[in-house]
């Protein structure tokens, strides 16, 4: 008895496919984000002639860019998850940015507002740069992504309350 050809070369094609898939891996987050932050060197240079460094001063003319982004969707709107999109690319080099300044690891959660999405967490703070660019891109200036990383990056000299620590202002203040 011989076996046809066809059986046989589909076996072989599934043998080859289950090889294939077991010597794939996944991507960690940390990688998904970098490749993600490299495209939005690459697009900062290309479409707007701007040279990002990774520096927290470069965050400026992240803003600027998203801004200009932002004023482009008001003029011709967008699908939300072609917002996402643009969010995902702008929003990993800010992440990067705090991450290379501050530290931290990426996760992905898979439930909460950020379920999805690469956040970032540093100690016991976590962020969503992601979401951030959102807002941005959604909302406008109000949502400034300097003003943004300035507090993340400590540099406007606000001291920030621990959780178990009342603000000073609050023990003098009358009762309502």
């Amino acid at each position: 008895m011989t076996i046809p050809y066809q059986v046989l070369l589909m076996a072989a094609l599934a043998v080859l496919a289950i090889l294939l898939i077991k010597s794939m891996r996944t991507l960690r987050p940390v990688e998904v984000v970098e490749a993600f932050a490299k495209d939005a060197v690459a697009n900062a240079q290309r479409d707007f002639g701007y040279s990002l460094d990774y520096s927290p001063e470069s965050i400026e003319k992240l803003e600027s860019i998203v801004a200009a982004k932002h004023d482009e969707l008001k003029l011709n709107p967008i699908l939300p998850i072609q917002v996402e999109a643009i969010a995902k690319v702008w929003g990993a080099y800010l992440g990067e940015v705090i991450r290379r300044k501050r530290g931290g690891n990426y996760f992905i959660p898979h439930q909460g507002p950020f379920a999805g999405l690469c956040v970032l967490k540093i100690g016991e703070d976590q962020i969503c740069p992601l979401a951030k660019v959102y807002k941005r891109l959604s909302n406008g200036e109000e949502d400034n992504l300097y003003a943004y990383s300035q507090v993340i990056l400590g540099r406007t000299g606000l001291k920030r309350l621990s959780l178990d620590q009342k603000d000073p202002g609050s023990a003098t203040s009358p009762q309502a």
